[in-house]
């Protein structure tokens, strides 16, 4: 890739007067066949605001800002026609047009906002706002096609992403003529399609190929090199290279950033309605704006009795659903906890009866309940804000169930338990919360507890009259303030966080986390490969540590 020749380099430009009495040259950015391309400051503005220079020489004896029909390229005119044809938002902006000293010049803007390759690492911004990006891009280039134009390359660090989300190109001196004339001077780089360079046929497809190198940059996090590539125009396919990436993001780059045209987009089925391929690949873009920013979910579940109770008054339930249709797939989880209170008889009719009503409640609604959907028909995920009132309700209906039955001589008079409830969509969690059962989030190297534990010596210590090492040895402290059953009416917590590639959930009746620390908790979760192997190691170590009651673990691991 060394090879490829290098147009033209930029170079200081000639020292001068200012130009139209306000605008002075910074930088040559580009010099091609005759058309410069100049970075300048605005010196009519106090901000002293950059723009971009484009100019050519007039004929002599032509006063004509512009001259020309717009058919030759490269000319200002060319690039006025291109732009009123266009009408995009994400092209520089003319924002003047005058002649000074024998040329004829049109002042440019030069976008303001963050680089792409900024805000592509920004871990703030989610998945799917950063594939609204390439979607914008996408757009532009098909009307950039019906204007005649296409790209000669495509890196990062051409576009800008403006503060209201306005995606924009920064330089548009790589636009070539559609079609390419056959001796057009190419600026050879690792975006640049082959084809361009060996002068074989040229059409839309050329800009697949540098579209890919963009998003191949992006995903490597860095600028492409020669590693990157078998031989100059070559690329390396990243399906080999990485075997383990996204489907969705492996079909992307093998339908685009690939040297045989015939391999790019279209499909032979989507040929017929658009010969560049930029349809298709706009709806393969949405199908990842849709689905990447979802984790698939590994689940593991364990309990015991422990070390000193004879019985195991815990219980729990964990339903998995996975969904897929058209390209479309989800994973999402309903996961559901109760320890049966251990001062009270019947603490395990409790906790069984408060996990069959909730199962039997949330259990019937999408995305649990919805098979046998009509074909093309697709998968219905509801909201963290619908589910989150779904799971408040489910509980109260659990609530009810449980004081009935005690009062119905089912169980025990004053029988009750705990109660966790975690719904995943596999972006978001909603928990609802009753008790001192706990769930904990494990993100970026932080644990933090999501739920608060109602039981009266926390209170004590939200009101400061005790510390939290008092609380751990006070007689009070398995005393509950609410559980579902022990009231006629009760006023469940819920919370609402997001759930990332890379996190852990760990949803556990007391008996854990009354044997084992939260740097331990940690500490497990930082040595396991899956999620399985953490349940078992958090169980095991409960009870290695003498588990003086049930411990329950659930442990969701977003991958």
């Amino acid at each position: 890739m060394s090879a490829i020749p290098v147009l033209v380099e930029a170079a200081a430009p000639p020292e001068g007067p200012l130009l139209a009495g306000r605008y002075r040259l910074v930088e040559l950015l580009s010099n091609r066949c005759g058309l410069e391309r100049f970075l300048a400051r605005d010196e009519s503005l106090e901000s002293l605001d950059f723009v971009q220079l484009v100019r050519e020489p007039l004929p002599p004896g032509d006063d004509l800002p512009i001259p020309g029909d717009g058919s030759v390229w490269p000319s200002l005119a060319w690039e006025e026609r291109l732009r009123t044809r266009c009408r995009h938002l994400g092209l520089p902006r003319v924002l003047a047009r005058f002649n000074d000293q024998g040329y004829g010049y049109i002042v440019l803007e030069v976008p303001v906002g963050v680089n792409l390759w900024d805000a592509w690492e920004d871990p703030a911004w989610p998945v799917a706002e950063k594939f609204g990006w390439l979607i914008q891009l996408a757009d532009l280039l098909q009307v950039l096609h019906a204007a005649g134009a296409i790209l000669e390359n495509l890196r990062p660090d051409q576009v800008v992403l403006l503060p209201n989300g306005q995606v924009v190109f920064t330089d548009t001196g790589n636009l070539l003529p559609l079609p390419v004339p056959a001796d057009v001077p190419v600026l050879g780089t690792y975006s640049t399609a082959p084809e361009l360079l060996t002068g074989a046929w040229i059409d839309a497809r050329s800009d697949l190929y540098c579209f890919g190198a963009m998003i191949y940059a992006l995903l490597l996090g860095r600028e492409l090199t020669d590693l990157d590539f078998h031989a100059p125009g070559v690329p390396k396919s990243y399906l080999e290279r990485f075997p383990d990436v996204h489907p969705h993001l492996g079909r992307l780059l093998s339908k685009t950033f690939t040297a045989d045209v015939d391999r790019r987009f279209p499909t032979s089925e989507g040929g017929a309605e658009d010969p560049s391929g930029f349809h298709e690949l706009i709806a393969l873009l949405d199908q990842c704006q849709r689905t990447l920013g979802r984790s698939r979910l590994q689940i593991a579940a364990w309990s015991t009795t422990g070390m000193v109770r004879t019985g195991n008054e815990d219980a729990f339930a964990v339903l998995k659903n996975s969904v897929g249709g058209q390209d479309e797939l989800s994973d999402c989880a309903l996961v559901l906890l109760a320890d049966g209170m251990g001062g009270s008889a019947a603490g395990e009719v409790a906790a069984a009866l408060a996990i069959r009503s909730v199962h039997e409640t949330l259990g019937s609604l999408p995305p649990f309940g919805q098979f046998g959907l009509e074909p093309g028909t697709p998968p219905v995920i509801p909201t963290p804000q619908s589910y989150r009132t779904k799971v408040v309700d489910a509980i109260r209906e659990a609530n009810k169930a449980v004081y009935l039955a005690s009062r119905q001589g089912i169980g025990r008079r004053g029988m009750g338990c705990t109660v966790e409830v975690v719904y995943t969509d596999g972006k978001h969690l909603v928990i609802g919360h009753v008790g001192d059962s706990r769930t904990y989030r494990f993100s970026r190297g932080k644990l933090t507890q999501l739920t608060t534990d109602q039981t009266y010596v926390n209170r004590l210590v939200e009101l400061g009259d005790i510390t939290l090492e008092q609380a751990e040895v006070h007689p009070r402290r398995a005393e509950l303030q609410q559980a579902v059953g022990g009231w006629s009416d009760i006023d469940p917590q819920v919370v609402v966080s997001p759930f990332e590639t890379g996190d852990w959930v760990i949803v556990c009746s007391d008996g854990l986390t009354g044997m084992l620390k939260p740097p331990t908790i940690q500490a497990v979760l930082e040595r396991s490969n899956s999620a399985e192997s953490a349940a078992r190691r958090l169980v095991n170590l409960a009870n290695l540590y003498g588990a003086a009651d049930n411990v329950t673990v659930v442990v969701l691991h977003a991958v």
